[in-house]
């Protein structure tokens, strides 16, 4: 398949499934609350790497709740290239608020990041970074949307060559339960970055532009696999000479403990 086949394919599935999902949006029954909750996740895709997470929900009411998470990030990139050392860690909490029984929920969050990546320094620091986010999911029986925003703004400067880094990520991801074990949607991901030199000079690129299918298997324990794979489009979004669509996949493993 050619480039333009394969972008016009792309377009094609976005709109069929974004209409299928709308249509099943609408049916929407009261749903059950999460009460209190652990998941771990493990996640890998070619921008972030591997990288183990947790998050934690505990229901304050009807209405409230109060959520935290932590990310282990271990690409080496992010450490200075120190073989594992000098790992990055992210820490935050927000407040979860339900809306029309639980179809809508919104979840700010704001997120602490300790390393040497963000403040351009050689060694690990507490506060390098701040992670202020925002999460939104429509629910109904057989369908979810997931919107979500992260921004992480580097805090502290710790170098006089190295750049402050900040990088944004926009993502959606829709979900239609075919069965009670299986479930597929469409996987958005617009990933950007931000760098401002000790010059004042400051560089701003869109790094990842991710779209396509995506597919979920969910065991009888509460265990569940999802997976995207499809064409990144940065080239397309730069609008540079002679755009070259290429390829992005990303596999998550989640289960409640």
């Amino acid at each position: 398949m050619n480039n333009n086949l394969y972008f016009l394919f792309c377009v094609f599935l976005f709109n069929t499934l974004l209409s299928i999902q709308i249509c099943n949006a609408g049916n929407a029954d009261t749903l059950d609350k999460k009460e209190n909750s652990l998941t771990l996740s493990f996640s890998q895709d070619p921008a972030f790497g591997f990288y183990p997470s947790v998050n934690g929900y505990n229901q304050i009411n009807d209405t409230w709740a109060f959520t935290y998470y932590g990310v282990f990030w271990t690409q080496d990139l992010l450490g200075g290239n120190q073989g594992g050392l000098n790992l990055p860690v992210e820490l935050g909490i927000g407040i979860d608020y339900s809306l029309f029984d639980g179809i809508v929920s919104i979840n700010p969050v704001i997120g602490v990041g300790h390393g040497n990546y963000q403040s351009g320094g050689g060694r690990p620091v507490i506060f390098d970074d701040i992670v202020p986010a925002i999460f939104v999911i429509l629910s109904s029986r057989k369908s979810t949307y997931e919107f979500g925003s992260v921004n992480w703004l580097s805090l502290r400067k710790e170098s006089n060559t190295e750049p402050l880094r900040n990088q944004f990520e926009n993502y959606l991801i829709t979900n239609h339960q075919l069965t009670k074990l299986f479930s597929y949607g469409l996987y958005i991901d617009l990933f950007s970055t931000s760098d401002k030199y000790p010059s004042g000079k400051i560089e701003s690129e869109i790094s990842a532009l991710w779209i396509g299918p995506s597919f979920s298997f969910t065991s009888n324990s509460s265990a569940n696999l999802w997976f995207s794979l499809g064409a990144d489009l940065v080239d397309y979004a730069k609008k540079i000479n002679n755009p070259k669509i290429k390829d992005f996949y990303k596999l998550v493993l989640k289960f409640e403990i």
